[in-house]
């Protein structure tokens, strides 16, 4: 296991965003002032989201803004709105005292700018108008319609003993849909990215999302109903990231594990090969340190058959007598916080893709999935495949109507013997919703097979029976 870890540190190039701001001081010496509560812990948080659409030649959209403090303590928080730097020692001390109002004093700053300066959103409409040409020059009858969504941010956590740690978080991420209609035949096809900063999203980028998306509509103008009952299913390059964060991740975030999870007392369940890993620092929305101040590592789950790790925060370190792995979030200051995954992938194996979907005489080839619904207890998920090919005596073949895909979680372990050597992040990109928090994730894998599953019309219940 360890060298594996060492070979995936080496793919890394993570650079933490600097940060110039008065509130590590503030929040530092509040902790420590003589009177502060000894068992204190400070978070606070400001954040910006915007989003974007450009359609038919416009765009449109919102944004919002926030700044926000929780002061925890044994039992209980306190939360406040829009606090000023001079309030922040007034707060703490109110909050020691559970009945004592929380003051607010002075006028409410704005944030800081940030994206919703001039430059950033114009910088993220430019992108979206790019796409949109891009499409329109690969021939006429194609219409494009881009969203646009970005975060832009800053926390800090305090203590006493460990002082003020802060971290710079941001992404965007712009989802390319393409519809195009030959006669009374009618196509869809979606593709995305997700990038730091618009900037970071460049002409070559822009061409290759553009060609891939024009051309899976193309294909998927004659669609088929996709054959139903137990097939073998190959999953594309990072589509399996989605696998692997519904029936490993989920189950093995630790606050679930003892009776919620049945990868609790799990053995000898995997290929000794297959190597399931989460790292918050890399992904769509990566962290370099957690919202309890925990700095933030990669984490192998699976590992040689069986499960090596388990997601933590504070809390559900100190349950274990375990160590915290820098999975403490909270979808904003007034959550609370809980133990969840960042970037959960599954490694490169040893196979060459091409090799793994000859081997299939039947089954179907998974390009995208747009949902999911997992039972972390039993490990059954069920997926909503949009974009599929059958495949037929080991080639793909005809493009396939969207359609379910049930997976038994135990099952498609111990069958995953088939990895490839392309690990791609974030082709499918969404937000994990979890006790009603949602947070934006980070998912990869390469190509895999991934067995037999069993595959349902698109009328079929999502919903997992508990």
């Amino acid at each position: 296991m360890l060298s594996s870890l060492r070979s995936v540190h080496s793919t890394l190039a993570f650079q933490p965003f600097p940060i110039d701001s008065p509130w590590s001081a503030v929040l530092a010496t509040a902790v420590r002032a003589r009177g502060a509560p000894r068992d204190a812990r400070l978070f606070l948080e400001q954040r910006e989201d915007v989003r974007r659409t450009w359609a038919d030649g416009r765009t449109s959209g919102y944004g919002t803004h926030w700044r926000g403090l929780c002061v925890e303590l044994p039992g209980r928080s306190r939360h406040v709105s829009d606090p000023l730097t001079d309030d922040v020692a007034r707060v703490l001390c109110a909050a020691s005292e559970e009945d004592r109002p929380v003051p607010k004093e002075g006028p409410v700053h704005p944030p800081e700018p940030g994206l919703r300066s001039g430059v950033e959103r114009e910088a993220l409409e430019a992108v979206m108008e790019r796409l949109a040409h891009a499409v329109a020059r690969h021939g006429p009858g194609l219409r494009a319609s881009v969203a646009a969504v970005a975060f832009e941010q800053h926390v800090w956590t305090a203590h006493r003993e460990q002082g003020c740690v802060e971290d710079h978080r941001r992404s965007v991420r712009l989802r390319l849909e393409v519809e195009t209609e030959r006669g009374p035949r009618r196509a869809r096809a979606v593709v995305e990215v997700a990038r730091g900063t618009p900037r970071e999203i460049d002409d070559a980028i822009v061409s290759r999302l553009a060609s891939h998306a024009v051309e899976r509509v193309e294909a998927r103008l004659d669609p088929r109903e996709a054959p139903t009952g137990s097939l073998t299913a190959v999953l594309a390059p990072g589509v399996g990231g989605i696998l692997a964060h519904e029936i490993v991740g989920h189950a093995l975030e630790a606050d679930r594990v003892r009776g919620q999870s049945w990868l609790a007392e799990a053995s000898g369940i995997a290929p000794p090969e297959l190597l399931i890993l989460d790292d918050p620092r890399r992904g769509r929305a990566p962290w370099r340190v957690d919202d309890e101040g925990v700095e933030s590592r990669p984490i192998a789950l699976i590992d040689g058959g069986h499960v090596v790790g388990r997601l933590h925060d504070r809390r559900s370190a100190a349950r274990f007598a375990a160590r915290p792995t820098g999975h403490g979030r909270r979808a904003s200051f007034r959550d609370p916080v809980l133990p969840r995954m960042g970037c959960t992938y599954i490694a490169a194996g040893s196979h060459d893709a091409t090799e793994i979907v000859s081997s299939v005489e039947r089954g179907v080839y998974v390009r995208r999935m747009e949902a999911a619904s997992v039972d972390a207890r039993s490990g059954r998920a069920v997926f909503r495949v949009t974009d599929s090919d059958e495949i037929v005596r080991g080639a793909l073949a005809a493009p396939l109507l969207p359609f379910l895909c049930i997976v038994e979680g135990p099952r498609v372990l111990r069958d995953l013997r088939l990895v490839a050597d392309d690990v791609a992040f974030d082709t499918c990109i969404g937000t994990c919703h979890r006790d009603g928090q949602a947070l934006a994730i980070g998912v990869g894998a390469p190509t895999i097979c991934i067995g037999v599953t069993s595959v349902s019309p698109v009328n079929f219940d999502m919903t997992v029976q508990r």
